[in-house]
């Protein structure tokens, strides 16, 4: 496990990041200007303390990999969802 309790202010501002990966942290929250970087297509948040993520991660239409799991979240945003759904059709 590594110490970040947070992701840094500047990787949101790196709108041509394609992987970002913040898995075994203990990240509390995800920043919602994470929806800001729209060439995502890898995210890695698993095995964090999360119990909830922005509704901005629906801003991420180029993401064809995400794991949120192991954290303690019990909802996601609608927004998450209907992203998810579009591409099980």
């Amino acid at each position: 496990m590594n110490k970040f309790t947070t992701l840094p202010p500047a990787v949101c501002a790196l709108p041509a990041l394609e992987l970002l990966g913040a898995a075994a942290n203990a990240v509390d929250a995800v920043p919602s200007a994470i929806g800001q970087l729209t060439a995502l297509t890898s995210l890695n948040f698993s095995s964090n303390v999360l119990t909830a993520v922005p509704s901005e991660l629906g801003c991420l239409t180029s993401l064809t990999s995400l794991d949120l799991s192991r954290n303690q979240i019990l909802t996601l945003p609608a927004e998450l969802v209907r992203v998810v759904c579009s591409y099980l059709r």
